[in-house]
């Protein structure tokens, strides 16, 4: 929890409308229930299947700010990817304010 006592969890969200994208979610100081999930980097398209997914998400507070160092999985551009295409995950990291 961040000095505001606000809380953040980051995740890859998928679907049938939507690729593989880093999103994450934040509960404020005095809340019941988190806000709306947000995307901090959308998926470009499908997974290709063949590797584990999910051993690269986190969060960690930084000790300076009220504010969430994030990373997770999701698809990126193709020109981020190799270039035989067989492994298109990338890893997002972003910060988010505990506030937001």
């Amino acid at each position: 929890a961040g000095r505001d006592h606000s809380a953040v969890i980051v995740f890859t969200l998928s679907g049938a409308t939507s690729f593989p994208s880093a999103a994450y979610t934040v509960m404020s100081e005095g809340s019941r229930s988190f806000k709306d999930i947000r995307i901090a980097a959308a998926g470009t398209g499908f997974y290709n299947q063949g590797t584990r997914w999910g051993d690269y998400s986190w969060a960690v507070l930084d000790p300076n700010q009220n504010r969430f160092w994030l990373a997770t999985e999701y698809v990126p551009p193709v020109s981020s990817q190799t270039t035989d295409g067989t492994k298109n995950w990338g890893t997002r990291v972003f910060a988010v304010d505990g506030r937001s």
